[in-house]
């Protein structure tokens, strides 16, 4: 398996909505064959799999960012917020997933500590 090095942002809101569709599609498989895996639930894994995901961020460097993207899709998700506020989140995440991108971009990113054959979870 290979990883292409690269955060794409793609504009064109046909080809967004078939990369999110695909993108659901992969998601969905992992977390069926994580479950059946692990023997968890399907809330678990995912869970689980954010929490793993974070680490990592902080442990790559990306705590701050990280964390600012996390928020704002807490306030994205708040029925309490109203919709100034939720348009002002989006804009933090949309911040937050750029400084994200351009560390990906320039360091290759995550995809140079993935390796297939690496037992670990």
């Amino acid at each position: 398996m290979s990883y292409s090095k690269g955060v794409l942002r793609i504009e064109d809101p046909s080809q967004l909505r078939i990369r999110r569709e695909l993108m659901a599609s992969v998601l969905i498989k992992a977390t069926v064959d994580g479950c059946e895996q692990l023997g968890t639930t399907g809330l678990g894994f995912v869970l689980s799999a954010m929490s793993h995901w974070t680490v990592e961020g902080i442990e790559s460097g990306l705590g701050k960012p990280l964390s600012d993207y996390l928020r704002a899709l807490s306030d994205i998700a708040d029925p309490k917020k109203n919709t100034r506020q939720k348009e002002f989140a989006e804009q933090r995440r949309r911040k937050a997933f750029d400084q994200m991108s351009e560390f990906a971009n320039a360091t290759d990113g995550w995809s140079q500590q993935l390796d297939p054959n690496d037992p670990q979870p």
